[in-house]
């Protein structure tokens, strides 16, 4: 058995230590692979800065491709995305700062590609301020033609001036942040009539003075001169802003690419943690699956040595329990045997003692015959005690639930035990409280047997004084009484070292007990096990060599509608006496034959003899008994197969006819086995002559005998 609990213990511990590391390693490898999850999903997102600066440099190349647009076309349209882009990359550019706060790095190269933004939008403004003076040309064409158009015209023309616009150089701009020079308002070309001139040039229209055509021209073409340089001078600064442009566009390329690579190392390097994450994985998984495989094949080698082990035990088990079965058969059997061949001569002994002792005898014969007496009465209490045990044992001990009346119960005890108190002259005495109910439900023989022991052993054990036994009421539910048994003797009492064990078994009080008072040390441990089999609890009370008490409670059920019948006519109550009776006696054995005739005989009943089961049949055949006592152990045909023959084979009334097994077997099984086969009752062997007498009478009265006039046998008997 120990080793059965270690093998589970392993398995346990096994099954145990693997869903640890189980839950561990599993746990373990969902936070890597939450990790590598993690890290790819960082890696795949895009990285708003490097986004941002994008977006900021298509924007810028939109706001150049604006600005040249203009220089191509000179339509104001084109200018509208170079000033929306204003706003919009100065609200990148401060969410760019922002994001880059916490790197000082990020931060520094967010200010240069902002400072080269700025630049950049200078170069663009620049570019358009150049171009706002190439209408001048266009203007001294229109002014020649008008010219020309006046001398054609000037003979019918009446005279008239023409208003005289100074022409001045445009002021020196002043310096601005970044974006405010950006918008920076063009000037404003002179009107369509309005002629533009130098400073000291004055044209009069025929009429009033002569118009200096020449000097016109003159100016004009000064005029030109001076605007040839200045296109020159435009076109050396517009090549110079070129090239200032595309420098800046490159470094901010530059910087833009310095960030996508710093993005694409940082992606680099999270995607090799995540291979060697996934790589950490791989091996934790597949050391996970190696240790699973190598704890399974553990387990299964474990779990199989348990099995064959448990299979082994479990075939011991069962060998042990046949071992067990075929014992304890055996112990029966040789029970039943020694039980069957010490009853039989007891019976004699005991039998012919009693018949012995009804003769007249001198006062040492008495003697002598009283001697083997008590031998032989403590003997059958001896067996008695051992088969008693014997059923404790084996669990087969049954209780019944049937009504009877408490009164004559505790009756019987005192009949039964008056002899012996009056052999050594001590006062037997027996009390019941008036308000306990007489008609209870339960099991009268367990409580005989009980209060039969306990008397029985308060009597051995008093040379001198009483024994009293008293019934008190514990409760009262008006469906069940509590009820407390105590018998108080005045013997020799108990040491209290001893009144915990005394209930044991094979032990008594003292060690020269047995030896003095003879008994098995049963008595007591077959009691204890009845008391507590009915739910009740038994204890002691004793003063050594002056007193001891013995209480127990039982509780009972009511009988609310006691039978009247019943309680006229009990087998163990009064009994009418019967002259006349017809009696097959089945019984091999030579000296029982002549015991119980004689006993029978001195009933005034007529005894037939039949030495086995065939013999009893034919007596039956050719002549009527009004009942038959079987032995069990028989030759030919014993005495189970015996009564079921007469059961089966004869016809009514023959058939039914009451049959009482009177044998030496006294185990536990007999009683059931004899009322199977068909059999009314039962008694063992040896019996005493007045429960012999009160059972055929009871087993009569049972299969009709009496039919009429049970009351007045009753009372004639009385």
């Amino acid at each position: 058995m120990l080793k059965y609990f270690s093998f589970k213990l392993l398995i346990t511990s096994i099954v145990l230590a693997m869903l640890t590391i189980l839950t561990a390693i599993g746990i373990f490898t969902y936070c890597r692979l939450t990790n590598i999850v993690s890290n790819v999903s960082e890696a795949a997102k895009p990285d708003i800065k490097l986004i941002f600066l994008k977006q900021i440099h298509s924007e810028l190349s939109d706001a150049e491709s604006s600005v040249k647009s203009y220089m191509l076309t000179r339509d104001n349209n084109y200018l509208t995305p170079f000033y929306n882009s204003l706003s919009s990359i100065d609200e990148k550019m401060d969410i760019l700062q922002r994001l880059c706060k916490e790197d000082a790095t990020q931060q520094i190269l967010v200010d240069s590609v902002h400072q080269l933004v700025g630049e950049k939008y200078e170069i663009l403004n620049s570019l358009l301020s150049l171009n706002n003076d190439e209408r001048i040309p266009a203007e001294l064409k229109k002014i020649s033609e008008k010219i020309e158009e006046a001398e054609k015209n000037q003979k019918n023309a009446p005279q008239q001036y023409i208003t005289v616009i100074e022409k001045n150089s445009p002021p020196a701009p002043t310096k601005k942040t970044i974006f405010q020079r950006i918008f920076r308002k063009k000037e404003q070309i002179a009107p369509k009539d309005t002629v533009i001139i130098s400073k000291d040039s004055i044209i009069q229209t025929p009429g009033t003075v002569n118009i200096k055509t020449k000097e016109i021209k003159r100016e004009i073409k000064n005029v030109k001169e001076y605007q040839t340089l200045q296109l020159q001078e435009r076109k050396q600064q517009e090549f110079y802003l070129v090239e200032k442009d595309k420098k800046i566009m490159d470094r901010i390329n530059y910087l833009i690419a310095r960030v996508e690579t710093r993005e694409m190392l940082d992606l680099e390097e999270k995607t090799k943690q995540s291979e060697r994450l996934a790589h950490e994985t791989k091996i934790l998984i597949a050391t996970f699956c190696l240790a699973a495989i190598l704890m399974l094949l553990i387990a299964s080698i474990v779990i199989a040595i348990f099995l064959r082990n448990n299979t082994a035990y479990r075939n011991a088990l069962k060998k042990a329990k046949n071992d067990a079965e075929n014992l304890t058969k055996a112990e029966e059997k040789f029970l039943v045997n020694m039980s069957h061949e010490i009853r039989t001569p007891m019976n004699a002994i005991i039998g012919f003692t009693n018949l012995i002792l009804k003769t007249p005898l001198s006062d040492e014969q008495k003697q002598y015959i009283d001697a083997v007496k008590t031998s032989g009465e403590n003997l059958l209490v001896i067996i008695n005690d051992i088969l008693d045990f014997s059923k404790m044992q084996s669990g087969k001990i049954s209780l019944e639930q049937i009504n009877f009346r408490l009164s004559q119960a505790m009756s019987i005890v005192t009949e039964f035990m008056l002899p012996k108190s009056i052999e050594k002259s001590i006062k037997l005495s027996m009390s019941i409280e008036k308000n306990i109910p007489d008609h209870l439900i339960g099991d009268p023989t367990r409580l005989n047997q009980i209060l039969l022991n306990l008397v029985s052993n308060a009597i051995k054990f008093t040379e001198k004084g009483e024994v009293k036994t008293t019934v008190s009421l514990l409760s009262d539910d008006n469906k069940i009484i509590d009820l407390k048994f105590s018998v108080k003797d005045t013997g020799i009492g108990i040491p209290k070292e001893k009144l915990t064990s005394i209930f044991e078994e094979f032990t008594q009080a003292a060690d020269d007990t047995t030896r003095k008072y003879g008994g098995s040390g049963l008595g007591l441990a077959i009691v204890k096990q009845l008391v507590e089999m009915q739910g009740g609890e038994i204890s002691v009370d004793s003063e050594v060599g002056a007193r001891s008490t013995f209480s127990f409670n039982l509780k009972f059920k009511k009988n609310l509608h006691p039978d009247k019948k019943e309680d006229s006519f009990h087998e163990e109550g009064n009994i009418p006496h019967v002259d006349g009776l017809n009696i097959l006696l089945v019984e091999d054995n030579v000296l029982n034959q002549v015991l119980a005739k004689k006993v029978l005989s001195d009933w005034n009943w007529n005894v037939e003899v039949a030495e086995n089961g065939l013999e009893a049949i034919e007596k039956l055949k050719k002549q009527n008994f009004d009942i038959v006592l079987m032995d069990i152990q028989l030759p030919e045909m014993d005495g189970y197969e015996a009564t079921r023959r007469i059961r089966k084979d004869f016809s009514p009334p023959k058939c039914d006819i009451p049959i009482m097994a009177m044998t030496a077997h006294a185990m536990f099984s007999e009683e059931e086995k004899c009322r199977a086969a068909g059999m009314n009752g039962y008694i063992s062997k040896p019996f005493d002559t007045k429960i012999l007498y009160s059972r055929i009478i009871y087993i009569l009265n049972a299969s009709g005998y009496f039919t009429n006039n049970i009351s007045e046998a009753v009372n004639e008997h009385k």
